[in-house]
């Protein structure tokens, strides 16, 4: 064959550069020519084979070759963005001959196009960015690169704490934002806070601060102080329609929802408060008590004790009714956080629980809630003081509500009073009044806390075993005493214990804190001459006890102290001598007991000069 000629033929070679995604090789060329006609010697060429392309980065100087084959268009990939490549081509024949060289072509590979794509987050709230293609997860990475032209979609998710409030410097609305890469962009989300409102009011007699309708973010705390008018007091503060008493404040806590909270007053009759401030001919105390330096006390000075001393304030009532009782004390930041207050009422005793560290309720009246006493007999109100933290004791005010006698509150029906978790249970009671009418209820739970303010109504409980309480209110703001039975939700419980400071109590005439050591729990108490003091049990299930009784020592207790236990069978009087066997579980027999029926442990303290205790009692099931 003769060789090609290409000295009169002219190649055309056009250099088409496309840009991807960003590497290292990234351009790419392609080439096109028109096929030679003649050979060297000019006659037609009749054999011609394929192409060969040379190429590289200096010029007539190339150090990569391609053949191609028998075609006219090639392109050549992977060329090195930013650098410049020279081409040319030849021909060959069947027998491999080749021509020369055609004419050379350049081209300089371009730079591929990338823009950062920024969000920034702004607002109260929190939550997460991210973005379609992958590269932003705002959160940790609040920017990525993309090249020109690409389209990235960003959502927003808030946080559970939050709401997305929208898009803002390149989108808007809060929907997904789509931003076409053009050049370097900055997106701005910003999520804000839930709130939710608390609508606080007061009826006419008093205030409720703050009042309104009152913004507060998802999760937090807000407390409302409820202050009376002169000539006012507090009737009773519902919340979210519910009844609570008769608060001077009440705080909402880990807030998820809106609430509401309301408070009425009544008009105070004449001589209605009667106050007792420390130092009076009426108090007494155990242990040492010493000038407080706590600011604002509410007479004089007050007082202050560590290490279990008592301060006592003795009420002898002119008039029988109910009385609303509250304390006064000052604030110190060594007070104790949980000093507990026994209450004597004609109900019995109860103990409650006081934060003296919270420096609000520091020289102000903090309200315990109503209680029924009867005219020309003695009533105690013992605070005692708590380990190395400082309790203080100032003043006791008791302030008449009214001489109507309070209602009544029956528990009819807890159906069932085994069940399962999640079962829904059924409550039922009543209430009578035997001077008026009743008009509200108030139900709670030990482990749930407030359940419904209705006659009747159907929940499901948490697992535990509740003790369910019932008070019902007057058409005069007088509250009854509350009937409590228990409800076990899940496994019962086989071991059974009350306290001398548990609800499940009741007692009569004067019992009072024992000095004696190794009591059940905080203490032990002493009574004498006939006064009676008795434990309340629910049982959990039908079935036998074994019935234990716990007591402490003193030189003057009893050798023979009848108790009156009741069971299914009857009541049964065992005796016991508190000389011996002290400060242990005494078994005092096996009785049967049946559930949904409320029995009676009862001791009988004995004449002076001996002394009786009353402490705890245990019910373990045996079958």
């Amino acid at each position: 064959m003769k060789k090609i000629n290409l000295l009169f033929l002219f190649l055309v070679c056009t250099l088409i550069i496309f840009l991807h995604a960003p590497s290292a090789f990234s351009g790419f060329a392609t080439l096109s020519w028109d096929p030679p006609v003649t050979d060297a010697d000019g006659t037609p060429v009749s054999d011609l084979a394929g192409y060969k392309i040379y190429y590289g980065t200096s010029s007539s100087n190339y150090s990569q070759n391609i053949d191609v084959g028998n075609v006219t268009t090639y392109t050549i990939n992977n060329l090195t963005e930013g650098m410049t490549y020279y081409f040319a081509a030849t021909a060959y024949d069947a027998a491999r001959n080749e021509s020369t060289e055609s004419n050379e072509v350049s081209k300089t590979i371009q730079l591929s196009l990338q823009y950062s794509l920024s969000v920034e987050k702004a607002g109260t709230g929190s939550g997460t960015v991210t973005s379609y293609p992958a590269g932003i997860i705002c959160g940790s990475a609040c920017s990525g690169t993309y090249d020109d032209g690409t389209s990235i979609s960003l959502t927003a998710s808030p946080a559970a704490n939050s709401i997305f409030a929208g898009w803002s410097t390149g989108c808007s609305g809060t929907g997904t934002c789509t931003v076409t890469m053009d050049a370097a962009k900055t997106i701005t989300a910003t999520f804000t806070l839930k709130t939710y409102a608390i609508t606080a009011s007061a009826e006419a007699g008093g205030s409720i601060s703050p009042s309104g309708s009152v913004p507060v973010n998802y999760g937090a705390s807000k407390t409302f102080s409820i202050t009376p008018d002169a000539g006012y007091h507090v009737m009773d503060v519902k919340v979210d329609g519910m009844s609570r008493g008769t608060l001077s404040t009440f705080t909402f806590t880990t807030i998820t929802a809106n609430h509401a909270i309301q408070a009425t007053f009544a008009t105070n009759t004449p001589s209605q408060d009667i106050i007792i401030d420390n130092g009076e001919p009426s108090t007494s105390s155990t242990g040492t008590w010493s000038i407080s330096s706590g600011l604002n006390p509410y007479g004089t000075n007050s007082l202050f004790s560590r290490n279990g001393g008592t301060y006592t304030w003795t009420f002898t009532p002119s008039q029988t009714g109910t009385y609303e009782v509250s304390m006064w004390w000052t604030y110190r930041p060594t007070r104790s956080s949980s000093v507990p207050i026994d209450i004597e009422s004609s109900w019995g005793t109860a103990r409650i629980y006081v934060n003296q560290i919270d420096e609000l309720k520091g020289s102000t009246w903090n309200i315990f809630g109503n209680y029924y006493f009867e005219a020309g007999k003695s009533y105690k109100v013992t605070i005692i003081a708590q380990g190395a933290s400082t309790t203080c004791a100032d003043t006791v005010r008791f302030r008449f509500i009214s001489s109507t006698t309070p209602p009544e509150a029956y528990i009819d029906s807890i159906n069932p009073r085994l069940a399962e978790p999640g079962q829904t249970i059924e409550f039922r009671g009543h209430g009578e009044d035997s001077d008026g009418y009743v008009e509200a209820y108030q139900w709670e739970s030990s482990i749930d806390g407030p359940l419904s303010d209705s006659q009747a109504f159907t929940a499901a409980l948490s697992a535990g075993t509740h003790e369910i309480s019932l008070q019902v209110q007057d058409n005069e703001g007088v509250w009854s005493q509350p009937v409590m039975e228990v409800l076990v939700v899940g496994t019962p419980p086989t071991e059974v214990i009350i306290d001398n400071h548990d609800k499940a109590t009741s007692q009569t005439g004067t019992w009072s804190v024992s000095g004696s050591t190794n009591p059940y729990g905080a203490d032990s108490l002493w009574s004498r001459d006939g006064t009676a003091f008795t434990w309340h049990f629910n049982p959990p299930q039908s079935g036998n006890y074994e019935l234990s009784m716990w007591w402490t020592f003193w030189k003057s207790r009893s050798t023979n102290i009848p108790v009156d236990i009741e069971y299914s069978g009857g009541t049964k009087r065992a005796y016991i001598n508190q000389q011996q066997n002290t400060g242990k579980w005494n078994v005092l027999g096996t009785y049967y007991f049946e559930v949904g029926v409320n029995y009676r442990i009862t001791v009988i303290s004995q004449p002076r000069p001996t002394s009786t205790c009353a402490d705890a009692v245990r019910f373990l099931y045996v079958r």
